[in-house]
């Protein structure tokens, strides 16, 4: 696996060292000048306390500082947008204003009625799956938002391979915000200069896919954890992947520790080249790293991929820190999740949970509107929603109602 952050850093460093003549001084009480919260994307508790003593890299030294293990959230949904609306707020998602990933609003004014946490809905064409970023739904301000009224040359930056998780934890006014797009990082952002490195790290990527990927050496403990295992309904098995992947395929990108890895880069380049956490202010630098998330849903959380991602993000993590040490910067971290994630119930059986299962889908929201509309004879009524985990909405009007909703 490449390297990005060592490889991009290192042209960089010489200059950096040269022009620093003296490391930073902490500032009056003893607060840090930079502040990095690192949310690791369904991160549990539990993968905390069962990878803990494998970490040898960045989680182990974070491990040795004060350490919350038994994490929950006390809000439901525990999803990636409402989880990340908490952390740089410190309020829950009733005062935060984000309920979930998607809820259902049926006043707007148009065929989707499905609202994404992250959209302005009011920007014409604008939908839930093709939508305008904007922190336009977030009600409370940020932790990088409220350093900017005493400290006005703060600066409020934020990096992650999902746009809902850096808007909510940077919020309405940002100096940088960078996520992933689908192919690059991009930005929402309009009239901000764009930094030197995303271009440098949007290229290494674009590069680096074009090739590719040899699968990862896998450690005896990860080797433990490879038993390949079917998944009903069919589909490629889980449980004994190492990440090699073909080139082009942003998906297989995408859930690997390759993904962090750049998330990371990114992160690093805008330190050096914003000099955060080296001015007369405090900075603050969110970053979310959403791969753990991807290698969850795509194969389990108890395979040999999942033993793969958290080792590599341990070492990734570990890189990151490093440079921060090499620049001389004043800082404290912060790690944390937006929500945890359970095993596939296939495997969840072989461990000796006899009634782990899927979901039923005939439990969504427009199956259940259907059948009771068939039951009931009740004209006018259906039901809307975001699949059988999420909200389920009664309709205001309904048309037609079929096994999708109205």
């Amino acid at each position: 696996m490449r390297k990005l952050l060592t490889v991009l850093l290192a042209a960089s460093f010489a200059t950096v060292a040269c022009a620093q003549t003296a490391p930073p001084q902490p500032s009056p009480g003893g607060a840090p000048k930079l502040l990095v919260v690192i949310s690791v994307d369904q991160f549990s508790a539990d993968l905390w306390d069962e990878y803990r003593p494998h970490f040898t890299g960045g989680l182990a030294r974070l491990a040795r500082g004060t350490v919350f293990h038994n994490g929950y959230q006390s809000h439901a949904a525990t999803e990636t947008c409402p989880g990340h609306s908490t952390i740089l707020t410190g309020d829950h998602p009733s005062r935060t204003g984000i309920i979930a990933n998607n809820w259902v609003d049926q006043s707007v004014d148009r065929s989707d009625v499905s609202i994404y946490c992250a959209e302005d809905e009011h920007v014409s064409g604008s939908s839930s799956s093709s939508y305008t970023v904007s922190p336009v739904h977030l009600l409370v301000p940020t932790l990088g938002e409220l350093l900017k009224v005493p400290h006005p040359g703060s600066r409020n930056v934020a990096v992650s391979g999902k746009d809902r998780a850096a808007v909510m934890m940077s919020g309405h006014i940002a100096d940088q915000r960078w996520y992933w797009t689908g192919k690059q990082f991009g930005t929402d952002l309009k009239g901000v200069t764009i930094p030197q490195v995303v271009p440098k790290v949007n290229a290494a990527i674009t590069a680096a896919l074009a090739q590719p990927r040899p699968a990862l050496e896998a450690n005896p403990f990860c080797q433990s954890k490879a038993r390949e295992i079917a998944v009903e309904g069919g589909g490629k098995p889980v449980g004994a992947g190492t990440f090699a992947r073909n080139a082009d395929d942003v998906s297989a990108f995408r859930a690997s520790p390759e993904f962090d890895g750049d998330t990371l880069a990114l992160a690093a380049g805008l330190v050096d080249e914003m000099k955060l956490g080296r001015g007369a202010d405090p900075d603050v630098l969110a970053v979310s790293l959403s791969a753990t998330d991807y290698v969850g849903h795509t194969y389990g959380t108890e395979g040999e991929e999942m033993c793969l991602q958290l080792l590599e993000l341990d070492r990734e993590i570990g890189d990151f820190l490093a440079m921060l040490d090499s620049r001389g910067i004043d800082y404290s971290v912060a790690l944390t999740a937006d929500h945890g994630g359970k095993d596939i119930p296939e495997r969840q059986r072989l461990a000796g949970v006899p009634g782990a299962a899927r979901i039923d889908p005939g439990l969504s929201a427009g199956a259940m509107g259907l059948k009771l509309v068939n039951k009931l004879g009740l004209n006018g009524f259906g039901l809307l929603g975001e699949g059988p985990p999420g909200d389920i909405y009664l309709t205001a009007r309904c048309r037609q109602v079929t096994s999708s909703g109205c």
